[in-house]
């Protein structure tokens, strides 16, 4: 359940005037305004905030103590400790899929932000920040049945291609108030999955060539559509189902089911050079055997080192098809 519990620290940390969290796991940014000191903030404060609203929103939690480090040694030191468990939660993560799971699980933590988003977290569909995998799902909602993660009754296979369940389609209309009725889980065009606040990666179509792109927080540049992260940000998140345009996390990439509806891997046609090198590096330490396929695909995959436009993009596929 720790991961639950993570992706609620940012809603609590930005509950304090002055203060903003964002991103997830190792991408955290915390800023604290001066306005904040100056009024009175301090560390101590903020312990004892964070504290008692763990206590409040978890009920399984019996005790809490919370540390904040400054010193970047003491920072670096917890990252490779935390590094480490985020590896053995993804490597747990890809050893089970959709259709050896009896139920699915919807998260809620987002709707603070972004109240008709309902994150359906599936052992082939991770959260979309990225935080949150079945198992994890499995655990909070045994735990916690009435907080922000619930059981979701599969139902009727409805569209197996694009991964649209009866079920899904039910939790989806009562949880979201009714903004969106219908979810195919892995496609990007018909119905796609929504997307929350916060979130790691921006699937999007480009449909001069009918194909898939995928842009990374991390990258500063635009994108072949000329549009940046931050740009797509904007109209993709808070809870719209927009046609063409998703939030995925970073393990969703190396499920099978990966917007299967479109093609997946080899439908996508252009990556961000950080998000390829990142796949790369952490393919070829982990199992390269097992996405040998895959790991050729995305070395074929141009970036914005390689095209600058879309005219560009179907030149260079011209020549390597």
């Amino acid at each position: 359940m720790e991961a639950v519990v993570e992706k609620k620290l940012g809603d609590i940390v930005n509950l304090i005037s002055g203060v903003s969290h964002e991103y997830t796991r190792d991408r955290i940014e915390i800023r604290i305004s001066a306005g904040a000191v100056k009024n009175g903030l301090t560390f101590e404060k903020m312990k004892t905030f964070i504290s008692e609203m763990l206590l409040k929103e978890f009920p399984f939690i019996e005790a809490v103590s919370v540390h904040i480090y400054t010193d970047r040694e003491a920072v670096k030191a917890g990252l490779k400790i935390a590094r480490k468990i985020y590896e053995k939660r993804d490597e747990r993560a890809i050893s089970m899929h959709d259709e050896e799971a009896g139920k699915f699980y919807g998260c809620k933590i987002c709707q603070i932000s972004s109240p008709s988003h309902v994150c359906i977290i599936t052992p082939d569909r991770p959260s979309v920040c990225g935080t949150i995998n079945w198992f994890e799902a499995a655990a909070s909602a045994a735990a916690n049945p009435d907080g922000p993660v619930f059981e979701i009754e599969k139902g009727e296979v409805l569209d197996e291609a694009g991964g649209e369940y009866a079920g899904v389609n039910r939790a989806l209309i009562t949880e979201s108030g009714g903004e969106n009725e219908r979810v195919l889980l892995y496609s990007l065009i018909e119905n796609p999955h929504t997307t929350g606040s916060v979130f790691e990666i921006v699937a999007f179509f480009i449909p001069e060539i009918n194909g898939i792109g995928l842009i990374d927080r991390s990258s500063k540049t635009p994108s072949v559509n000329c549009l940046t992260f931050e740009e797509m940000m904007i109209f993709t998140g808070y809870g719209a189902q927009i046609s063409g345009f998703s939030g995925v996390g970073e393990m969703y990439l190396l499920s099978e089911k990966f917007m299967r509806k479109e093609g997946g891997w080899e439908n996508v046609v252009w990556i961000s050079h950080s998000l390829k090198d990142k796949l790369i590096q952490k393919i070829e330490s982990k199992n390269p055997k097992r996405y040998e396929k895959l790991l050729s695909r995305i070395r074929l995959i141009p970036t914005e080192k390689d095209v600058k436009n879309l005219d560009a993009l179907a030149d260079y596929w011209n020549r390597h098809e």
